[in-house]
C-alpha cells in the first residue's frame, strides 16, 4: 500500500487537478439539464427527448470520439490547417448521426408521432457539429491553456443548460426543445472553435497537413464504449421495451452512476493512459492503478448513494420511486477497477483483444437488458446494468490472461 500511495504523490500534478475539475464541470453541467427538463417537461416528453439523444449518441460514438484525445496529444504542434483538418475529419464521421436521425424520423413519423419525428429531423441537422463541443476544451488542454479550458466548457455547457432551459419552457415539445437545445450548443461550439483556431499559427515549419491517427482514435473508442455506447443503448431498448414514460424515470435511476463512471474514465484516460509506455515497467504500473481504481470505485458508491438520499428529493422530486433503484445501480462501480486492463490493451496495441472485449461486452448488455426488463421492468433493467459491469470485468481479466497478438 505504502508503493501504492508513493505511486499517487509521483503521477498526481497540477494537470490532473485541473482534469478532474473539468470533468466535474461536464459533469455537473449534464446533470443539470437532466434536470432542467425532467421539471419543465411533462414525464412523457422527457422521455422521448432522452430517447431522441440516445439514438444520437449511439450514432455519434460510430463517429470516433475516441479522436479527441488524439487532437488533444498533436495540438502543440498544430496549424491553423490542421486543426481545420482534423475538424472536417470528425465531421466526415460525424455524418452518420445526421443519417441514423434522419432514419428514425421517418420511422415516427409513418408512425404519426410528428412531434419526435421532427425532433429527430431537426437534431440530426446539426448534431455532427454539435458533436464538436468539447473540442474546444480539449484543444486548449493540449495547448496546457488548462485555465482557459475550464472557462471554455463552462461557457458551452452554459449555452446547452440555456437552449435547454429556453426550448423546455417556451415550447415544451420534443422538437422545439431539442431544436434550441442543439442550435445553443452548435453557435457555441462554433465560436469557441473559432477562438482556439485564433491561437493556433498559421503555419508550422516542416508541418505538413496530415490524417490523424485514426486506428489509435478506434482503440481509444473501443474503451468509451461500456461508458457511451451501452448507456445510450440501454435508454434506447427501454424506451421500445416499456416506453417513454418508464424511459424517463429509468434516465433519473441511472443519471449519478453514469456520470461517475464517465469521470472515472477521464480519470483512466488522461491520467493513467499517458504512463503506460515502457513495456518494462507497465505491469507494475497497471498494478498501482488497479489499486487506485478500487479506492476510487468505492468512492463512487458512496457518492451515488449520498445523491440518492440527499438530492434526489430536491432536484428530481415528482422520481422519488427511483431512490431504491439508484442504491442498487450503484453496484456497477464496483466493478470498474477492471477497466484499468482495457488500457493495458491501448498500450500494447493489442487490438483483437480490443475487439473482442468489446464485442462480448455488447451482446451481453443486449441479452441481459432484453430479457431482464421483458421479466422484471425497470428493476430488470437495472438488474441487467450491474452484471454487464460484472461480465464486462471478468471479459476483461480473461482476456488479460491469453497471449493473443494484434
Amino acid at each position: 500500500m505504502k508503493t501504492v500511495f508513493e505511486f499517487i504523490k509521483k503521477t498526481t500534478n497540477r494537470e490532473l487537478f485541473f482534469t478532474l475539475l473539468n470533468q466535474a464541470v461536464l459533469s455537473l453541467g449534464a446533470v443539470a439539464v437532466v434536470v432542467v427538463l425532467s421539471n419543465l417537461l411533462s414525464t412523457e416528453v422527457f422521455g422521448k427527448t432522452r430517447f431522441l439523444a440516445s439514438v444520437l449518441a449511439i450514432a455519434a460514438f460510430f463517429s470516433l470520439p475516441g479522436l479527441g484525445p488524439v487532437i488533444l496529444s498533436r495540438m502543440s504542434t498544430y496549424s491553423q490547417d490542421e486543426f481545420k483538418h482534423s475538424l472536417l475529419t470528425q465531421l466526415r464521421w460525424g455524418a452518420g448521426a445526421s443519417i441514423g436521425a434522419f432514419f428514425f424520423g421517418i420511422i415516427f413519423y409513418l408512425q404519426h408521432d410528428y412531434d419526435l419525428a421532427w425532433g429527430f429531423f431537426l437534431s440530426g441537422m446539426l448534431a455532427p457539429l454539435a458533436n464538436l463541443y468539447l473540442i474546444p476544451g480539449l484543444a486548449l488542454a493540449g495547448l496546457k491553456r488548462f485555465k482557459e479550458k475550464f472557462w471554455y466548457d463552462t461557457v458551452v455547457l452554459g449555452a446547452i443548460i440555456a437552449g435547454a432551459t429556453f426550448g423546455a419552457w417556451h415550447v415544451g415539445t420534443v422538437a422545439g426543445t431539442m431544436i434550441w437545445y442543439f442550435s445553443f450548443q452548435s453557435t457555441a461550439t462554433l465560436i469557441l472553435l473559432w477562438l482556439v483556431m485564433r491561437r493556433l499559427p498559421k503555419e508550422v515549419s516542416g508541418s505538413e497537413v496530415s490524417g490523424l491517427d485514426t486506428v489509435y482514435g478506434k482503440q481509444l473508442t473501443l474503451f468509451q464504449l461500456p461508458f457511451t455506447l451501452l448507456p445510450a443503448l440501454e435508454k434506447a431498448l427501454v424506451f421500445f421495451l416499456l416506453g417513454p414514460i418508464a424511459l424517463a424515470v429509468y434516465v433519473v435511476i441511472t443519471l449519478p452512476i453514469e456520470h461517475a463512471r464517465g469521470a472515472f474514465r477521464s480519470f483512466l484516460q488522461f491520467s493513467a493512459l499517458p504512463h503506460l509506455t515502457r513495456d518494462d515497467e507497465r505491469s507494475q504500473q497497471l498494478r498501482n492503478w488497479f489499486y487506485i481504481s478500487i479506492l476510487v470505485s468505492v468512492g463512487i458508491v458512496l457518492a451515488v448513494c449520498l445523491f440518492a438520499y440527499a438530492l434526489l428529493p430536491i432536484l428530481f422530486s415528482d422520481y422519488l420511486e427511483a431512490q431504491p433503484l439508484i442504491y442498487l445501480s450503484s453496484l456497477a462501480a464496483l466493478f470498474l477497477p477492471a477497466q484499468v486492463y482495457v488500457l493495458g490493451f491501448i498500450a500494447k496495441r493489442s487490438v483483437n483483444r480490443l475487439f473482442s472485449y468489446a464485442t462480448a461486452s455488447f451482446v451481453s448488455d443486449v441479452l441481459f437488458l432484453v430479457f431482464l426488463t421483458t421479466l422484471f421492468g425497470l428493476l430488470g433493467a437495472v438488474l441487467a446494468k450491474v452484471l454487464t459491469s460484472l461480465m464486462s470485468s471478468i471479459i476483461v481479466l480473461v482476456l488479460n490472461r491469453t497471449n493473443v497478438d494484434k
